[in-house]
């Protein structure tokens, strides 16, 4: 590996372990706040936050072994955690429909979203570097 593409591995492991931190907290506040205005969308933001730690995490064991190391399983892993979250949602989605209820307006989570759009897209760009 050169110099570069080891300065590279160190760089995508600090970037995924700030989505870590950063997902933690999301996910906490996006739980909370969905249980508590009975919301399926702010649950599953919550979920999906916890995915990417797991993501994340993932990533990190992928890098920890070079570059392009175990990055078939890797990508795998996180494929099937999303497809879970996707069922999830669609099930609850359905059931929610169906048994007409309505989640409460949520001021966290509308502000949780904002938040999450102004920090995320900068960790992309830099992803992407």
């Amino acid at each position: 590996m050169t110099g570069r593409e080891e300065a590279l591995r160190r760089r995508g492991q600090r970037l995924a372990w700030l989505i870590v931190v950063w997902d933690i907290i999301e996910g906490a506040i996006a739980v909370t706040a969905g249980l508590a205005a009975g919301s399926i969308a702010l649950l599953g933001f919550g979920i999906d936050s916890v995915i990417e730690v797991f993501a994340a995490a993932v990533v990190i064991w992928q890098l920890r072994a070079g570059p392009r190391a175990r990055q078939r399983p890797a990508l795998q892993l996180i494929a099937v955690s999303f497809l879970a979250l996707a069922g999830y949602v669609t099930y609850k989605s359905a059931s929610d429909l169906i048994g007409a209820e309505r989640p409460d307006t949520s001021l966290v989570g509308i502000g949780l979203n904002v938040v999450a759009l102004a920090v995320m897209i900068p960790v992309a760009v830099a992803q992407r570097r």
